[in-house]
């Protein structure tokens, strides 16, 4: 994957270390740290300013990370893909206490580079929100303001509510809402204020 400077067109950074198929990439809410995944079973953070790796996050019970998206308030990261069984699910992707620690910059010069602390690897805690045996896609977006994530499979997209009350480990943080019958659905997002829905096919726009 590579970082580019949207106004200059220059390529800021080089991400490597993915050792297979790159799926998926996200920002953060603060813009500070990229979010990768896809075929190698890992999800990887980076620093956004430079593209120095901060965490390796082993996700060793899933197959592939087709799509990744963060809370509004950067606390949690969400992944669609599929498990080991080849099933297409969502789940919640358990994200380290500190991004910012590992892969900074030490105080000590190597010649004249700067050494960068390696970035950390640790298995990633995995909680499912939903599994769909028969889909062959998946994808996932949370609404601005946390409260809705969105689902998409290939014929459906399925809203899921939030519940604040319920404490972060609980299976039931997430509740199904509704579900918008969908014919070939690639993708979908929220609209910026959350009351929209915009469905992608490979004929036309939807929006619920």
């Amino acid at each position: 994957a590579r970082l580019w400077d949207a106004e200059t067109l220059e390529c800021v950074a080089t991400l490597q270390g993915h050792t297979d198929c790159l799926e998926s990439v996200t920002y953060s809410p603060d813009s500070t740290t990229v979010a990768t995944g896809g075929r190698d079973r890992t999800v990887r953070l980076w620093k956004s300013a430079d593209g120095q790796p901060l965490h390796i996050l082993l996700c060793l019970d899933l197959w592939s990370i087709e799509s990744l998206c963060f809370a509004s308030d950067g606390s949690r990261l969400f992944g669609s893909g599929f498990d080991s069984l080849r099933r297409a699910g969502v789940w919640e992707l358990s994200l380290p206490e500190s991004a910012a620690q590992p892969g900074e910059s030490l105080d000590t010069d190597v010649g004249d580079v700067a050494a960068v602390a390696a970035p950390v690897e640790q298995e990633c805690r995995i909680q499912r929100i939903c599994l769909d045996t028969l889909a062959e896609e998946a994808a996932v977006d949370m609404s601005s303001d946390g409260r809705q994530l969105c689902v998409i499979f290939l014929d459906c997209v399925q809203l899921f509510n939030a519940a604040s009350d319920h404490d972060d480990d609980s299976a039931d943080r997430f509740s199904h809402a509704l579900t918008f019958p969908i014919t070939n659905c690639c993708l979908a997002c929220f609209s910026p204020d959350g009351r929209r829905v915009f469905a992608a096919t490979n004929k036309l726009i939807e929006v619920r």
